[in-house]
């Protein structure tokens, strides 16, 4: 059975190891913690730089939400999706809730 710790530290390594092999980079920082059945990740650092160039027009911020919310929604949350069964099969599958909160302003 893992620790705390070790869970926490799997899910942040395995967290940056995904968004990389998906968006081409990773977090420059991610914060991870666990709070009896749910997972809170902060990541900072995520835009590629085409989002970061779309975000200086109203049109280009709706899509880079857009776009980050269907990625979140299609891999993250979605029964079956690659990073929820990764994320189920780390934590041995103590999760029960996935919050989505994307912030794309500092």
């Amino acid at each position: 059975m893992k620790n705390y710790n070790q869970i926490v530290a799997n899910i942040k390594s395995g967290t940056a190891r995904i968004y990389k092999e998906i968006y081409g980079q990773g977090p420059t920082n991610l914060y991870a913690h666990v709070w009896k059945d749910v997972l809170i990740l902060k990541m900072e650092g995520v835009l590629t730089k085409l989002e970061q160039t779309l975000l200086s027009s109203v049109e280009g911020e709706a899509l880079v939400y857009k776009i980050r919310n269907y990625f979140i929604s299609n891999f993250f949350i979605r029964e079956g999706g690659t990073y929820k069964q990764w994320l189920e099969g780390e934590a041995g599958n103590i999760f029960i809730y996935f919050l989505n909160k994307i912030s794309i302003r500092g």
